[in-house]
């Protein structure tokens, strides 16, 4: 089970820091220009948007899937 959290963290940190990339990029690009400054705060910025999210939806996948085992187990002992 925690080989598929693992990879479902993965890909959602994927996503989440190419479209997290994407849009403060752009956000900055506009507002301060193409500076060295600029593209460290948005990487930076970025990764940490990407750990956060990726982060909080595979805890919350993981309850869910934990939720599901647990239901499938009681409605099991109870046959």
């Amino acid at each position: 089970m925690y080989l598929v959290l693992l990879r479902y963290w993965l890909r959602r940190f994927t996503f989440t820091f190419i479209a997290a990339a994407v849009m403060l990029f752009y956000w900055n690009y506009t507002h301060y220009g193409l500076t060295q400054n600029m593209l460290i705060n948005t990487w930076s910025w970025a990764l940490v948007a990407a750990t956060v999210a990726s982060s909080v939806t595979t805890y919350l996948a993981y309850r869910r899937q934990r939720k599901a085992i647990k239901k499938a187990q009681e409605k099991s002992a109870a046959k």
